[in-house]
């Protein structure tokens, strides 16, 4: 006895193909509308990515170059490591590398904490951050800016800091339209 008649056989076949591409672009999730791309820089320091909330964790692109610790709790999606990182820890949906090196994550985790030396990043999500800075040799605390806005950067502070990415309205800077008298 058949199944499916011929007739429905082919949009059968197209919507379990449409359901199988979907649930597979879920794992590399493109960053939610609005999201900006945050730069973040430390000598000595630590942080911290979350979510809004519990049920909206981090989706996008962190790329983190560092010498120290890293923890991925749930990492969901493409994840390339490179450099001299050992992974030290992998159990309970939780990853741990540690030395010198490189990690990319292309999708979606819990959260992300670091913890070292000569750190730099880059993160394209909606989330928040907490930035705790120490001093380094040149009484640096680390800093952070959004988008390509070099002459706004801000410190991390010794006493820690919540950064919100996207960076918030109030944040903004109004950079006022010059207009021409066309003469």
């Amino acid at each position: 006895m058949r199944m499916f008649s011929s007739r429905l056989y082919k949009p059968l076949c197209i919507a379990a193909i449409a359901v199988f591409a979907f649930a597979g672009a879920q794992l590399n999730p493109a960053p939610p509308p609005g999201a900006d791309t945050i730069y973040l820089s430390s000598g000595v320091g630590s942080f911290k990515i979350v979510g809004g909330s519990p049920t909206a964790p981090p989706v996008g692109r962190l790329e983190v170059s560092f010498t120290g610790t890293l923890l991925l709790s749930d990492p969901q999606g493409d994840l390339q490591v490179t450099g001299n990182l050992k992974k030290e820890f992998e159990a309970h949906k939780k990853v741990v590398y540690h030395g010198t090196g490189k990690v990319v994550i292309n999708g979606k985790f819990f959260s992300a904490q670091w913890f070292g030396k000569d750190m730099t990043a880059t993160f394209k999500c909606t989330a928040l951050v907490r930035a705790y800075g120490e001093f380094d040799k040149n009484l640096d605390t680390g800093s952070f800016w959004y988008g390509n806005e070099l002459t706004h950067k801000q410190p991390w502070m010794t006493g820690g800091r919540v950064i919100e990415v996207p960076q918030p309205a109030r944040d903004r800077r109004i950079v006022p339209k010059v207009r021409s008298s066309g003469g």
